[in-house]
């Protein structure tokens, strides 16, 4: 019995040590240094949760970890899909490397903990799209070689030294992604026909840096806000680099050009097209035209925005602006019958919330105001209506529009100010009595200066 129960023991002990064996391999095997998407199509560990869907269309199944560089893309012409998962790199390498690879979409990720998020040196028509970044180092980096008709779009950039760092980039688009709270946000060296459009950059050290050389780079529709320094200006002179239609709001220095003198950069589209809004800066709003000497407004400051005597935005953008207000009949001929129309145009940077006449109705007997909405009519144009008011009153009013994002102005602190009485009406059967008298006048008066000479 002693000798079974020997055996039983010496059994079971080896039998854990198997099964502890088992476990520890498998924990390691979870683990792995690298996962590789391989040249012929494959996945490498097979085991890493990655479907393959006919070696060109490849989607997580679940997270993906690895203790170093955590999906190396080895093959061209295919799809990648994070399906929502994240990626990690536990020692702090890249968390996708492409190089040299050709037309890989990446889309859908979470990548966090890695050197680069992606890393896409030397390759052409790369995509990547609607991925999120966190605690990177950068979030998406080219390196030196550069990188040739790529596109990066939709993603989501929080909490990084660098958020998109790109360098000799030729033929890119860079349009609807969100960089926020990293010390370098957008950084550009160098690069040919780059668009950088309708990114929200905000929260930044810098905002956009350092933006030197390269040739047609162009800043547009963005808005650049609450960073220290909006942005930077370096390199050459170089005219072919555009910046117009941005919002800068909020920024502690919005823009500054650390060029060699006499350098610029082109900071509007010209007129109309115009320039981009600074908040902060204060202009009248009261001419428009190429020189901004025709009366009434349009929307562009009437003084240009002064970045440093060799940078300006001639035609800087209000960020709510109203002109070219007219009514219907004059102001001098409203009759008690009349229903007045008013007209206005009404140009915003943000989506407007309302537009009304604020009107004040006074009589000799007193004194009463009422609000009426205006209707959008066509692109910026509004209509609002004033109903008829007896014969002696007095009809004041000013415009006051309101954008979503609770910016307000009115007419009247842009310098307008709309007033009219109400007039009696004249029957036109008293014209030719009127007239019959005039004359009869008018030859007394003949007659008499001939009798005195």
């Amino acid at each position: 019995m002693r000798k079974i129960v020997s055996s039983l023991i010496v059994a079971l002990l080896f039998l854990s040590l198997f099964v502890f064996t088992l476990r520890v391999q498998k924990v390691e095997a979870a683990i792995p240094d690298f996962i590789y998407i391989k040249s012929n199509g494959l996945v490498e560990p097979s085991n890493a949760s990655i479907t393959n869907d006919n070696n060109m269309t490849y989607t997580l199944t679940g997270d993906l970890i690895a203790n170093f560089y955590v999906l190396w893309v080895q093959r061209d012409n295919i799809i990648i899909d994070g399906a929502g998962h994240a990626l990690q790199s536990l020692n702090h390498f890249d968390g996708i490397e492409m190089n040299g690879r050709d037309n890989v979409t990446i889309k859908n990720f979470k990548i966090t903990g890695c050197y680069h998020g992606i890393f896409l040196d030397a390759s052409t028509w790369a995509t990547i799209d609607n991925c999120t970044f966190t605690g990177n180092n950068d979030a998406i980096s080219n390196g030196y070689t550069g990188a040739w008709n790529c596109t990066i779009t939709n993603n989501n950039v929080t909490a990084q030294t660098n958020g998109i760092n790109l360098g000799s980039m030729s033929d890119a688009m860079i349009s609807g992604n969100t960089v926020k709270q990293c010390s370098y946000g957008l950084i550009l060296h160098g690069g040919v026909n780059v668009t950088v459009q309708g990114n929200l950059i905000s929260g930044n050290t810098w905002g956009i840096w350092p933006l030197d050389g390269g040739s047609n780079i162009s800043i547009v529709d963005n808005t650049i806000s609450n960073n220290y320094r909006g942005v930077s200006l370096q390199g050459e002179n170089d005219t072919t680099r555009v910046i117009y239609h941005n919002r800068f709001i909020g920024n502690t220095i919005h823009a500054e050009s650390l060029v060699p003198a006499g350098a610029t950069c082109k900071w509007d589209d010209g007129y109309p097209s115009g320039g981009n809004y600074w908040s902060g800066f204060v202009s009248p709003d009261l001419f428009s035209g190429p020189y901004q000497n025709v009366t009434g407004g349009d929307g562009i400051g009437d003084y240009p925005c002064v970045i440093d005597v060799n940078n300006r935005d001639n035609y800087p953008f209000m960020l709510l602006s109203i002109c070219n207000v007219s009514q219907t009949p004059p102001k001098d001929n409203v009759l008690p019958t009349d229903t007045v129309k008013v007209n206005a145009t009404v140009t915003h940077l943000f989506p407007l919330e309302q537009v009304i006449l604020n009107c004040t109705f006074s009589n000799s007997s007193a004194t009463w105001t009422t609000s009426i909405n205006m209707t959008n009519l066509e692109d910026n144009v509004w209509n609002g209506t004033i109903l008829p008011f007896p014969i002696g009153t007095n009809v004041t009013y000013t415009i006051i529009a309101q954008d979503n994002a609770g910016n307000s102005i009115s007419s009247q602190a842009q310098g307008y100010s709309f007033k009219y009485p109400v007039v009696p009406e004249f029957s036109s059967l008293l014209l030719l009595p009127l007239f019959v008298l005039a004359t009869f006048f008018a030859m007394i008066y003949k007659k008499r200066r001939i009798i005195k000479k």
